[in-house]
């Protein structure tokens, strides 16, 4: 199993980037893509170029390649060796599009294309959740970590615990997994 951080090392990290991360709702066609200097595709969002620009992850690629329905491959390919031609497509299907997105970023990248619908549960909020019970049911975590992709937290009971065999100890225990993006 991997141990990940320390309980203190994740609230940390919790609190970072609950201080750090924007969430924007905008119509797909208040938001575009543009070519960096360095050949990078960055979001701009907002409208009529006064936007303000951010790097964007592999997950909001893979999500904006599903939502624009550009298939992955294509996207990648145009990613990889002609980033140019990807914005123009990109925005093409932006630009003549009214759906509304939720556009979730942190430290200066977008990190989730999403539907305007979806109700943010933060981790944040699934800390507050669950922590006080772990307190109170004297759970002993064993694992937990925040990725790009999730934040997961696995913790064990020493009130559940029994033999299934001679000298196969066992323990009862929960897993508590949250997705921003």
């Amino acid at each position: 199993m991997k141990i990940g951080k320390t309980i203190n090392e994740l609230a940390q990290e919790i609190t970072r980037q609950q201080e750090t991360k924007r969430d924007f709702v905008a119509s797909d066609n208040a938001w575009s893509m543009q070519e960096s200097e360095g050949g990078n595709v960055q979001a701009v969002i907002g409208q009529n170029g006064s936007g303000e620009e951010f790097g964007i992850n592999d997950i909001a690629h893979q999500q904006i390649a599903s939502k624009l329905a550009i298939p992955k491959p294509y996207y990648d390919r145009m990613r990889e060796e002609a980033p140019h031609l990807l914005v123009r497509n990109a925005n093409h299907w932006l630009e003549n599009s009214t759906s509304k997105r939720m556009l979730r970023t942190l430290d200066g990248n977008l990190r989730g294309v999403l539907s305007d619908r979806y109700r943010p549960l933060d981790y944040a909020d699934t800390a507050e959740a669950v922590f006080p019970i772990f307190s109170d049911e004297r759970l002993q975590l064993k694992a937990c970590d925040i990725t790009e992709r999730k934040m997961y937290i696995q913790a064990v009971s020493p009130k559940l615990e029994g033999e299934v065999k001679v000298g196969d100890v066992v323990q009862g225990g929960i897993s508590i997994s949250n997705s921003e993006v």
